[in-house]
């Protein structure tokens, strides 16, 4: 149980960790390409805004900048001013761009002044194939373009943000790398740290499972005792109602203290079970036939659906102890004349063990809290039948002390409990 504690611990601490740190991650990449799209989208709308070219008169620094006049002459400007000044002073000269015109008698017209990774046959050949494809702005490997009118000429400019992208890229990886690094870093930490965190509670578990250990012990004695002065009693006044009493919860009290025991050693010993290669298809037969009996005197119908041939590395003195659990849970909770199935099966490396019963009082869907310690649907009707909240307790210990695991579930009518090892 510490140890699948400590598994949750370490995977809901990592599962916070990874989504914070991935959510930072993200913010800082996302708001790293906005503010790098933000400044090409201001030199694109400058390009587009004067065909293609920085103007000389263009200084979005002055304290009189005016986009209407400077950026979009003769038209209302599209920005205020603060934020053309956003622009690092030094773009006009970082920038490299180029235009390509095709103008109406059908000539193609090439600024190449400010690029020299590109010739004017290649800038004419991208420009001509954007036009062909009717695009108006967007990316071409590393450049950004704009589509651009004049009257009847129609031109593109391309700004080359292969810094940009380049710098994105760099930042994206590296993000990346440390977001990796710190996660392995934190990993162990939790790791190391949680057995330390965790040290009370197992501290804590260990000397509950020993007082339960040592008081089932010390309980068997006078149990004992008590049934036999019970017996002598009988001989001597003869069988009483009384009496009678006495035995019925005496017998039921050292199956209480049995089971407590059981699961306590269950819980002690499950990281060192000692499996052996077993053959699950007769030791499920061994276990179930003698439920036929039983079954059939509270007036049920048990079937059997046992597949041939399934073999399992298993603790089989444990898995003896479920399967005889999920019998007995059925046939003791089955509404009269119901009818019971058990059920064997394999797939792949897995094993199912089953049971499916006609039960009362279950909502539809999960019934998990079947397998808590004590837990009892129906006090009246435990009290009848003997139970005492602890056996499907001890088949889902049996079940994870195996690396498996065990469900209930119910359709409102049938309960179904499954356990896969």
């Amino acid at each position: 149980m510490i140890r699948q504690l400590r598994k949750r611990f370490i995977t809901t601490a990592m599962t916070a960790v990874v989504l914070v740190m991935a959510f930072i991650v993200i913010v800082m990449n996302t708001v790293n390409y906005l503010n790098t799209t933000r400044e090409t989208s201001l030199v694109m709308e400058i390009l587009t805004a004067n065909e293609g070219e920085f103007p000389e008169e263009l200084n979005p620094w002055d304290d009189d900048f005016d986009p209407g006049k400077h950026v979009y002459p003769g038209k209302p400007g599209e920005r205020d001013p603060e934020e053309w000044r956003r622009l690092s002073p030094e773009a006009p000269y970082q920038s490299r761009y180029f235009s390509v015109w095709f103008e109406e008698d059908g000539s193609v017209e090439t600024k190449m002044n400010r690029i020299a990774a590109i010739t004017s046959e290649e800038a004419s050949a991208m420009a001509r194939e954007l036009l062909d494809q009717g695009k108006t702005s967007g990316y071409t490997g590393d450049y950004r373009y704009a589509r651009m009118t004049e009257e009847k000429d129609v031109g593109y400019v391309f700004l080359d943000c292969r810094i940009q992208l380049n710098s994105l890229k760099s930042f994206f990886i590296t993000s990346l790398a440390v977001f990796a690094a710190a996660l392995l870093g934190i990993y162990f930490l939790v790791v190391v740290f949680s057995k330390r965190a965790l040290a009370p509670v197992e501290q804590s578990y260990a000397k509950q499972k020993q007082f339960i250990t040592n008081a089932g012990h010390e309980l068997k004695t006078p149990l004992a005792v008590i049934r036999s002065c019970t017996d002598v009693a009988e001989m001597e006044l003869g069988e009483n109602k009384w009496l009678s009493g006495i035995r019925e919860q005496t017998d039921r009290m050292a199956s209480l203290t049995n089971d407590l025991v059981a699961l306590a050693r269950m819980d002690e010993q499950a990281d060192s079970l000692e499996k052996t290669d077993t053959d699950m298809t007769a030791l499920v037969k061994d276990v179930w036939e003698p439920f036929e009996v039983l079954a059939e005197k509270e007036g049920h119908t048990l079937k059997l659906q046992i597949e041939e041939n399934v073999r399992a590395k298993v603790h089989t003195p444990s898995i003896r102890q479920l399967c005889s659990i999920l019998a007995d849970n059925a046939v003791k909770y089955t509404r009269k004349g119901g009818e019971i199935t058990l059920a064997l099966s394999s797939k792949g490396k897995t094993i199912r063990i089953s049971s499916e019963n006609p039960a009362e009082g279950f909502d539809k869907g999960d019934q998990d809290v079947l397998f808590d310690r004590f837990y009892r649907k129906d006090a009246d009707r435990n009290s009848a039948t003997g139970g005492s909240g602890i056996g499907l307790s001890l088949a889902r210990s049996i079940t994870e002390a195996h690396g498996g695991t065990i469900k209930a579930h119910s359709d409102g009518e049938i309960l179904r409990i499954e356990a896969n090892i």
